[in-house]
């Protein structure tokens, strides 16, 4: 079960991030929650390719304020602050209180174990 989710597009590609809304209703709706109670990181890939860049950083940082999530540009490529978003991520499963039982981490309590 699925608990935290990294909502990603290209910063080469503004279809791609115009469609990131959309992707966060869905998950919601999958999940029962409210859009808002979601924790989700909203990454930027391709930072290497600037010269390419359809969606500016700026954009990428008011979309995050928007949804109520943390942002980062990244470049998968190179690996370049890939742990940021995932060290984000945890952050964000942290801060919406998701619960242990609910992740499956629940101290097992029978005999033995």
């Amino acid at each position: 079960m699925a608990v935290g989710f990294i909502l990603m597009y290209l910063i080469t590609s503004r279809n791609s991030f115009v469609r990131i809304p959309d992707y966060l209703r869905e998950i919601a709706e999958i999940k029962g929650m409210a859009a808002e109670d979601v924790p989700i990181v909203l990454v930027g890939d391709k930072n290497d390719l600037e010269d390419e860049r359809e969606v500016s950083t700026a954009e990428g940082e008011a979309l995050s304020k928007e949804l109520g999530c943390h942002f980062v540009e990244i470049t998968a490529k190179t690996y370049d602050s890939v742990h940021h978003a995932i060290r984000r991520l945890v952050l964000a499963v942290d801060a919406k209180g998701i619960k242990k039982e609910r992740l499956g981490l629940a101290k097992d309590t029978r005999k033995g174990n």
